[in-house]
Parts: C-alpha cells; sequence; structure tokens
C-alpha cells in the first residue's frame, strides 16, 4: 500500500514537472522578442545581454526612456575612457520601471554611478497608472528574471493599475497565446539575436529637420506643478536605493525633453536635496560645451550615431573627471569594439554617394557585400574606386577588356567570389538564408540580378549594382547603383 502512494506521488511529481517544462517552452516560444531585425527598438537583446555580463563588472548603468538608448554608447565610452558601462534603458521606461530595473540589477552588480534621464518624470500616458503604455510595460517586464524583484514589481503594477492581469506576468502564454499565428524564426532559435554586441545602446535614425533653441535659465524663482506624481515618487525612491548602496546617482535631461525656468529649478532643487549633479543638456553652455553640430550630429530627442558619439564623450569625461570613474580594460567591452565600429560604417553607407568612398566605407566583419553589373561598368570606373575594389580584395582590372562584360562579386566575413568575363551566375546558401547573384554582358541579354531569398534587392541599372546585408540585424542595409559607364554617383530608391 505504502509502495504504490509513493508511487503515486512520484508520478504526480513527474507529471508536474514535465507540465512545468512544457509551460516554460511554450511561454519561451510566444514571449514577443524585439530583435535587431524585426523591432525598430530592440530591446530584448539589451536585457538578455545583460544577465550575460560577468558578475560585479559593470561600473556605469544609464536607465531612462527610449532618449537613453540612443543617447549613451557604452562602446564608445570605453574606446574613449575605458569606463565599463551599460545601457538599460527602454523604450518609454518611467521612473517605476527604471527603479525595479535597478534594484533587479543590483543583483548582479556594484555600480558606481547610475546616470538617470528625467524624459518620463512628465505625464505622457495619463490612462496608464504607471505613465507607461501597457505593450512597453510587458516589454520592460517580460525579460525579467523571476526574482523576489520581479514579483514585488508585479504585483506592485497591479494594485496600482488592475487593468494587469498578474498571473499573466508568470505565465505570459495567458497574455501572448495568439502568436502562433505569427512566430518568426528568433522565436524558436534565438543564437545570437539575444545578444546585445552593443551593451544596450541603440543607433537613432530619426533626421532632424526642424531648427531648435537651446535653454537658458532666467528665473531661479520659477515653479513647475505639471510632473507626473507616481515618477517623482519613484525618482526619489531611486535617489534613497543609490544612496543605500554607495552609488551616485546622476540626473540628466536630454536636448528635447520639456524644460522651462520651472523645471530646470525643481530638478536643481532635487538634485541639491540629494546631493547629486544634475546635467541639464538643453543649457546653452551645456550643449555648446558638447559640441554637437546640427543636424550630422544631432542629440536632439533620439540623437543620431555622431551626434552619441557627441554626448557619449562629453558623459564619459564627465564620469572620468568630475566623477571619478576610472577606466579599467575588460574583454567584455574591449572584444566588441571593432563590432562596433563596423555598425557606425553600415549605417554610413546609406548617406554615401560617390564609389570611391563607399568602398572605403564597407565594413570588415559582419555583412556580405553583392555586386552585379549591367551594361557596362568599366568606361568611367574613378582610379580611386578600382584602388578600394583591389583592397577589398577584387582583382578584376577595369579596363578596355572589361567594356559591355558580366561581373558578379560575393564579399562575405569568410570568403570572396568574383566573376568576370562572360556570362555569370553564381547560388549559395548563407547565414541568413539562399542568395542569387546574376551578370549578363550587354551582348547576351544585358541583365543584372540579386535575389536573397527569392526577393530582388539589385537595382538592376546601367553600371554596377551593389546590395549590403547585415548579418547582425538579420536584414539588407543598403542597395545603390553607380552607372560608372558615365560617372559614379549613387542613385537608390
Amino acid at each position: 500500500m505504502m509502495m504504490k502512494r509513493i508511487a503515486g506521488i512520484a508520478r504526480c511529481v513527474v507529471f508536474l514537472v514535465i507540465l512545468a517544462l512544457v509551460l516554460s517552452m511554450i511561454n519561451g516560444i510566444l514571449l514577443p522578442k524585439y530583435n535587431f531585425f524585426n523591432a525598430y527598438w530592440p530591446t530584448s537583446p539589451t536585457y538578455s545581454q545583460f544577465y550575460r555580463m560577468e558578475k560585479n563588472s559593470i561600473d556605469v548603468l544609464f536607465m531612462g526612456s527610449s532618449v537613453t538608448m540612443n543617447y549613451f554608447s557604452p562602446l564608445q565610452i570605453y574606446k574613449d575612457f575605458g569606463i565599463r558601462s551599460f545601457n538599460l534603458g527602454g523604450e518609454q521606461q518611467s521612473p517605476f520601471l527604471s527603479y525595479y530595473w535597478l534594484k533587479e540589477a543590483l543583483r548582479y552588480q556594484k555600480p558606481q554611478a547610475v546616470v538617470m534621464d528625467v524624459r518620463f518624470c512628465f505625464p505622457y500616458h495619463s490612462e496608464c497608472a504607471i505613465n507607461t503604455s501597457e505593450g512597453l510595460t510587458r516589454k520592460a517586464i517580460d525579460p525579467m528574471r523571476f526574482s523576489y524583484v520581479k514579483m514585488e514589481l508585479v504585483h506592485k503594477l497591479c494594485e496600482l493599475d488592475n487593468n494587469h492581469d498578474e498571473m499573466s506576468y508568470y505565465l505570459t502564454n495567458l497574455r501572448y497565446h495568439d502568436r502562433w499565428k505569427m512566430l518568426e524564426k528568433s522565436d524558436f532559435y534565438q543564437g545570437e539575436f539575444m545578444h546585445s554586441k552593443m551593451m544596450g545602446y541603440t543607433l537613432g535614425t530619426d533626421t532632424h529637420g526642424e531648427i531648435y533653441w537651446t535653454f537658458d535659465p532666467k528665473d531661479s524663482n520659477a515653479v513647475f506643478e505639471g510632473f507626473h506624481t507616481l515618477s517623482m515618487e519613484y525618482l526619489e525612491k531611486m535617489a534613497v536605493l543609490c544612496k543605500e548602496n554607495d552609488i551616485e546617482l546622476i540626473l540628466v535631461s536630454a536636448v528635447g525633453n520639456e524644460m522651462n525656468d520651472g523645471i530646470h529649478n525643481a530638478f536643481n532643487a532635487f538634485a541639491e536635496k540629494h546631493g547629486i549633479m544634475f546635467y541639464n543638456f538643453s543649457e546653452t553652455r551645456i550643449h555648446d560645451a558638447i559640441g554637437a553640430k546640427f543636424p550630422e550630429e544631432s542629440i536632439l530627442r533620439h540623437a543620431t550615431p555622431k551626434g552619441a558619439i557627441k554626448i557619449s564623450q562629453f558623459m564619459g569625461n564627465l564620469l572620468s573627471k568630475r566623477h571619478g570613474i576610472k577606466g579599467v580594460k575588460d574583454d567584455q567591452w574591449e572584444k566588441n569594439i571593432p563590432f562596433y565600429e563596423n555598425v557606425l560604417k553600415m549605417h554610413e553607407l546609406p548617406y554615401i554617394d560617390d564609389l570611391e568612398s563607399y568602398l572605403a566605407m564597407i565594413p570588415d566583419d559582419d555583412c556580405t557585400v553583392f555586386m552585379a553589373v549591367k551594361e557596362d561598368a568599366s568606361a568611367q570606373m574613378p582610379e580611386g574606386a578600382k584602388e578600394q575594389l583591389k583592397r577589398l580584395g577584387l582583382n578584376t582590372q577595369w579596363n578596355e577588356d572589361m567594356y559591355r562584360q558580366p561581373y558578379i562579386a560575393v564579399l562575405s566575413p569568410d570568403r570572396k567570389i568574383e566573376g568576370a568575363m562572360g556570362y555569370q551566375s553564381y547560388t549559395s546558401r548563407f547565414e541568413g538564408g539562399r542568395y542569387d547573384v546574376q551578370s549578363i554582358g550587354y551582348q547576351e541579354g544585358n541583365a543584372a540580378s540579386i535575389l536573397i531569398n527569392g526577393k530582388e534587392y539589385s537595382m538592376k541599372s546601367r553600371g554596377l549594382n551593389i546590395v549590403v546585408y547585415s548579418h547582425y540585424q538579420d536584414k539588407v542595409i543598403d542597395s545603390v547603383n553607380f552607372d560608372t559607364h558615365v560617372g559614379a554617383d549613387a542613385v537608390r530608391y
């Protein structure tokens, strides 16, 4: 009898374990992933990468909303100052969410400083108790590991807003059960998709055509009463939490945040109360010290990549000289510098209009470059462009023998393929799927094609057609044509 009872209990335990594993697997598959190839703001890899960092290796944490994600580049700061930082910002990350992510971060790291942007201290979502929309609230909470911090966060959220279901934050399939209709490969195989080699930084792609003015304080007695009450309450909690853990809290206000004398005075008073620093980047004297030139280096709201370099260098200098954060050599940052530099190059490519400069900017790693000639590309091929093609390892002589001849090239991180003279066609598989590159000479049909997974990306125009595919972002970065039969200026759709 006793043995039967034990066997029954054992079967129940085994069933529950299997059920838990199955539910965990289903939760993991159905949970939305916001990666570099399917989301403008790829926050999933940011949180995933944070958990991969060596314990107590991060000296500075950046926190706040999307402006934080675009503003501060940890790899740029490390490159210039050796400071080990990580950007834990997120879309609409209100102080409520920042506070709990800081608590979670302290389970793994002992930062010397936390830099917090104050954008979401203002009411942007009055319909949501924590000042963040439900979708983006989940985007911040779902990646957090199960712990007492997550339990406290979810319980408090549901206490503040009864529109949220507490259990759905643990059994996420309750919330995302319909996602089975739109699953992608990253839902099953995450691999590199869930690594943030940029340490949480996201390149901004906004272009700012409007003119903006900096801020000069005039009235030290002005008062502002339009803050979001709960956000200010949790900003206060962050200050206390930092003080309890001997962390220096640094407040910043990005250019484009709401700003007037009353707001400026309020944050200065908050900083004085807690013995911390507040940097108002909208203030003329600070903006001028940053030295960002509009519009290429814009730091207005979502900074451009060149603007982020300027603001990161300014912040790194402050952290180093004013706040005493020392540089430390660390392979976690060191190994990603070449990748970061390549990403910056890839971002520049779609804005370059002459062939020599374009070829010089092609990254050394992470991308595959496809080339296909239609009709002719040799008559006006610039000498500088020929030298760049040789630098890339392409040996074709662009002389009269190449006039109206076909040509293809495939430059991938691990190999080079080149074909000239006569009908050219090449098909292969790579990490992103399948590609087919074709060039047909003027006399044989006069065509050029670059297919990736069956989709045509070549502009199929006269001259040299180039397509650049990023493996990290799992997408085409640029498709351009240089009509080197008559010149070398770029044409894009």
